[in-house]
């Protein structure tokens, strides 16, 4: 018997941001250290490494890859920049243009940071886990 355990508004906000990230947020999940800037380093053109680094962003605090970045909010959006030392955040319009670069890119993430898609057999795990506490 399946259980709602979220709200309507919990659902509907899951995977989306639902405004700016105050200054805590930016630098827990949107901070890049050495290692990440060098695994985006590797990516060619501004506008490929802005979006993945966005995307390692939004995966780390939303849960989950955005497929629309027009949804990243613009706070968000400069404070990546800066820390890549990308002045033009208009190079993001050029950002997936390429049909598979957002797959390409989420599975290179999930793969570099060992991330794993929540799903068989983890969800069978987690919640034979959840069921012995």
């Amino acid at each position: 018997m399946p259980v709602d355990f979220l709200t309507t508004e919990q659902t509907e906000s899951y995977g989306r941001f639902t405004g700016e990230p105050d200054e805590l947020q930016l630098a827990r999940y949107f901070h890049l250290d050495e290692a990440d800037k060098e695994f985006i380093g590797k990516s060619r053109g501004d506008h490929n490494r802005l979006g993945i680094a966005l995307q390692i962003g939004c995966v780390r605090f939303l849960g989950t890859f955005l497929t629309d970045m027009n949804h990243i909010p613009s706070g968000v959006r400069h404070f990546i920049a800066r820390q890549l030392a990308i002045h033009d955040i208009t190079v993001l319009a050029e950002y997936g243009q390429r049909e598979n670069t957002r797959r390409e890119h989420a599975a290179l993430i999930r793969q570099h940071y060992d991330y794993r898609e929540f799903a068989r057999p983890w969800t069978f795990r987690l919640t034979r886990l959840l069921y012995t506490k």
